[in-house]
C-alpha cells in the first residue's frame, strides 16, 4: 500500500515537479496552498510525511509545524520544511520548532527522494511497531536508549 505525503505550499508551481517525482516513487502526494487546508487534508487521511514550505500567508510554515506537532494524532508525522529560507537561523528555528529535517530551495531532486525515503521508512516502522503510539508519546519515547552510555 502507498504511503501518503502532503505538500503544504502556496506557490502550486513549486509542487509540481515534487509532486511528479514522487508519485513516480510510489507515493500518494496530496498539495494544499495553505496550513488550514493542508491540516485538513491531514485530519482525513493518514500521512507517513509533511514537506511544509515556510513563507506562506496567514499561517507561516514554523507556525504550521507547532500546530502539527500539538495534535495528538498528528503529531509523530515526520515534517521536511522545504524553503528558500537556508540561513544557519532559518535551519535552527525549524528544527527548534519540530521539523524532522529541512531541505533548501532550489533543491536537488535526488535530496528530495532520499529525505523522504528516509523519513517514510521511520513513519512505517512507528506505524507497524508502536501501533499504540498515544498523544503522551513523542518520538524519544518509542526508541530503547538504554545502550546508551
Amino acid at each position: 500500500m502507498a504511503q501518503n505525503i502532503i505538500i503544504i505550499d502556496d506557490n502550486p508551481h513549486n509542487t509540481k515537479l515534487a509532486r511528479l517525482v514522487l508519485s513516480k516513487e510510489g507515493y500518494n502526494v496530496y498539495s494544499e496552498l495553505s496550513v488550514k487546508d493542508g491540516l485538513k487534508i491531514m485530519k482525513m487521511h493518514k500521512m507517513s510525511l509533511v514537506l511544509m514550505d515556510v513563507m506562506m500567508p496567514g499561517i507561516d510554515g514554523f507556525e504550521g509545524v507547532k500546530l502539527i506537532k500539538e495534535d495528538e494524532n498528528l503529531r509523530l508525522i515526520p515534517i521536511i520544511m522545504v524553503t528558500a529560507l537556508s540561513t544557519k537561523e532559518d535551519v535552527l528555528k525549524a528544527l527548534k520548532v519540530g521539523a524532522d529535517d529541512y531541505l533548501a530551495k532550489p533543491y536537488n531532486i535526488k535530496d528530495l527522494v532520499a529525505k523522504t525515503k528516509h523519513l517514510t521508512s521511520i513513519s512505517a516502522f512507528i506505524e507497524k511497531w508502536c501501533p499504540h503510539a498515544s498523544e503522551n508519546t513523542n518520538i524519544i519515547d518509542l526508541m530503547d536508549l538504554s545502550s546508551i552510555d
